[in-house]
């Protein structure tokens, strides 16, 4: 492959990940409180390609990592959020995770890595791209930033002590990191007050969730439902404790029960095993049209059958 043929070749993946790049950016409109140091992507040079090309002795359209995008925020509670965005997109079928595992390397690098491919369509190309993201925090991307401008593709020669110091370096940054994630557990907490005005997050759903309906709520799922929320007009954390604790949507939920214990419908056995948040997600928001489903279940009943 040519220079020329190469970058012909990366048209699909410019756009693919241009194409990630904005929904990631309505993704954190939505999420609520995500602390986003920085998002960057890159396209791999045709010098470098064909170098690591050579290298592992495989052709540039197999490399992995022709396109990248780094994702940088605060702990590793956000990097949980953040994820998710990646395995939504799975679960919609967009595109196609390989590989998602946290890499620490011995020189000191540590990140998460998930590589995926983004499939084909008709708004950016009929070729699928596969693509990087490194997602990192604030204090592992401090380190490996220093690391890839110190030590990174340098032929630069360094004392055993010096080695040693800078490793240590990282083991430190490391600490730092754990540190800052609890810390930052505490703040989530204190700023999930149920009664509060403050923005709806995952984190606060699981509170509120758990609160009322004593159900947990595994974090992807409550990112899920917090976008949601969100762009139905629950954007803070007062709105959604009110809407949860609606007694008519309660009782709906009741209805649907006691309609399958007389009829055992199997329509509304499902509905009526639901679990509370599931229920309120699925129908306590289209309450007018729940009812009338359940209006209609009772009219095509006969108790004879």
């Amino acid at each position: 492959m040519n220079e020329i043929e190469y970058t012909r070749f990366l048209r699909h993946y410019s756009r693919a990940l241009n194409e990630l790049i904005l929904k990631f950016e309505y993704f954190v409109e939505d999420v609520g409180q995500l602390n986003v140091f920085s998002i960057t992507h890159r396209l791999k040079s045709y010098k470098n390609a064909l170098s690591k090309s050579n290298l592992l002795n495989i052709p540039i359209r197999d490399l992995q990592d022709l396109a990248g995008m780094k994702i940088v925020v605060a702990t590793q509670n956000e990097i949980e959020v953040v994820t998710r965005f990646f395995t939504r997109q799975e679960v919609s079928k967009e595109i196609e995770i390989e590989s998602d595992k946290y890499v620490a390397k011995k020189d000191g690098y540590r990140a998460r890595h998930i590589i995926f491919q983004y499939k084909g369509n008709y708004n950016h190309s009929m070729y699928p791209a596969r693509i990087e993201a490194q997602l990192q925090t604030i204090f592992e991307h401090a380190f490996n930033f220093i690391s890839r401008a110190w030590v990174y593709k340098t032929e630069k020669s360094f004392s055993v002590n010096w080695e040693d110091e800078f490793y240590d370096l990282s083991k430190k940054l490391a600490t730092i990191n754990i540190k800052a994630n609890e810390l930052h557990s505490e703040v989530i907490n204190s700023a999930t007050k149920i009664d509060s005005d403050e923005p709806l997050t995952p984190y606060s759903y699981q509170q509120i969730a758990k609160s009322i309906f004593n159900e947990n709520i595994p974090i992807h799922d409550a990112v899920d439902a917090c976008r949601f929320f969100v762009d139905i007009g629950y954007i803070t954390n007062k709105t959604l404790k009110d809407f949860f604790e609606n007694k008519i949507v309660c009782k709906l939920k009741d209805s649907y029960k006691d309609f399958y214990e007389l009829s055992h419908n199997e329509f509304s056995k499902s509905i009526a095993q639901m679990s509370m948040y599931n229920f309120f997600t699925s129908f306590g928001v289209r309450y007018s049209a729940s009812k009338e489903m359940l209006e209609n279940l009772k009219r095509g009943y006969n108790p004879k059958e």
